[in-house]
């Protein structure tokens, strides 16, 4: 009965593409938040009790491997291996039904670093020098000391990602099946923020054009991907804020639905610049799965689900978000003007290149906790307040997290509360190149 209910929810939401995920749940319907930590997890080996010495304790050719288990003694290892479980510690959580929109720890991470016990409560720093506070961990933590760990931990919020609770310590070689390669980290470029001052916001790895050959065409690689002309130094001036917007990407075939939402910025003349002088008064930031390699750029929502993506942040041009996605697939953009006061949208703006921009690394795509358009939901509900912000709970758990998770069922949600107006007329392949005239 759930899974005709469900069908037929996503039947609903033109969502025919999602169907078959959703059967395959066997999910309670007050409860969804299990799956996002049980039937979904990447399946990664886990340290393996012996009967002797700490170094057998792992399996595997790995020296970083060898290097951890011999970093601990046989005692600490006990502690870890049979401690009390992250979801028995995080039992106690209020379970109000007034929790923040994707909340409650549900944005899911893999990252190498260290723990400090120095400060209260205590603090992770991830590899790359990002800085969780720990609010909460397994007692066995305490014991790990200097030694560099892996580790699955979760976020308590989706746009506020400093609190942090470490579930489980994972092999060294964890991120290996996840992490992108290096020829793809050049491809999708995360953007930086340079500065922030008077002058404006001033970024680095914009994604400004595709580049084209003499004769017009679009430049590809080997691989069949377009090459993209990147910016840095690109000077952003909030003054010249025009309009914030919400946009849903649609597939047009072989059904019509909703694929993909983020979030769009108008600017005045000269609001957008790039060190060179090139100008746009349109501004996208969107969220994106992380691709390992250059030859598999193909999402899959069964990958999704399984939460084998990492995220990826994208500050481009509108233009060349709508050469990219328009020139050669059936797919249309359908334009939200957020019905929101002008301080609000320099917030949200302010809010958004904050997040894109921020050290996202080792951060998991999530279909319904930490996807495109629920990263975009999440941004634009940063800025509202009073009945006008969105709260957990307000729906049966399942049909919630499908309300603030498919791009057409939020651009519904946003229209029934009146944060966004009735969408401008319909972009397509046919008048993209003209569509930003308004």
């Amino acid at each position: 009965m759930k899974k005709i209910l469900i069908a037929a929810i996503m039947a609903g939401l033109g969502g025919g593409a999602y169907a078959a995920d959703f059967s395959d749940l066997a999910v309670r319907a007050a409860d969804l938040n299990e799956i996002s930590v049980t039937r979904n997890d990447i399946r990664l080996p886990e340290p393996s009790l012996a009967t002797s010495g700490p170094a057998a304790r792992v399996s595997g050719p790995q020296a970083g491997e060898d290097a951890l288990v011999n970093s601990l003694t046989e005692a600490q290892w006990n502690r870890i291996l049979n401690s009390q479980t992250w979801e028995e510690s995080a039992a106690a959580e209020e379970a109000g039904v007034n929790k923040e929109l994707l909340g409650n720890y549900h944005i899911r991470y893999i990252a190498k670093g260290y723990v400090s016990f120095k400060t209260t409560p205590p603090t992770f720093t991830t590899e790359s020098g990002k800085v969780f506070i720990v609010t909460k961990y397994p007692e066995w933590l305490k014991d790990v000391g200097d030694t560099e760990i892996c580790v699955e931990g979760y976020a308590k919020q989706r746009d506020d990602t400093s609190e942090f609770i470490i579930k489980k310590m994972l092999p060294p070689s964890a991120l290996d099946g996840v992490m992108p390669s290096a020829d793809m980290q050049d491809l999708q470029r995360d953007p930086v923020m340079i500065s922030r001052d008077a002058s404006g916001y001033r970024l680095g790895n914009v994604n400004w054009n595709l580049t084209h050959a003499a004769d017009g065409t679009r430049v590809k690689d080997q691989y069949g991907n377009f090459i993209s002309e990147w910016q840095s130094g690109v000077v952003v001036k909030p003054e010249l804020l025009e309009a914030a917007y919400f946009v849903k990407k649609t597939s047009l075939k072989p059904v019509r639905y909703g694929d993909h939402g983020y979030l769009m910025f108008k600017f005045k003349p000269g609001g957008a610049m790039t060190a060179d002088g090139k100008t746009t008064r349109f501004i996208v930031v969107s969220m994106d799965a992380y691709y390992k390699d250059q030859a598999n750029m193909s999402y899959s929502a069964v990958t999704a689900l399984k939460r084998q993506y990492l995220v990826y942040y994208s500050i481009q041009t509108a233009e060349r978000y709508s050469e990219f996605k328009l020139s050669e697939a059936p797919q249309s953009l359908t334009v939200y003007p957020l019905a929101i006061t002008r301080s609000r949208q320099l917030q949200l703006l302010d809010n958004t290149f904050k997040k894109a921009t921020d050290n996202n690394k080792g951060e998991a795509y999530s279909l319904f906790y930490n996807s495109c358009a629920n990263s975009a939901l999440s941004l634009i509900n940063s800025v509202m307040e009073g009945n006008k912000k969105i709260k957990a709970g307000w729906l049966p758990e399942i049909i919630y997290r499908v309300k603030t998770t498919f791009p057409d069922a939020i651009a519904a949600v946003l229209l029934k509360k009146g944060i966004v107006s009735r969408p401008l007329p319909e972009i397509t392949a046919a008048d993209y190149q003209h569509a930003y005239d308004f």
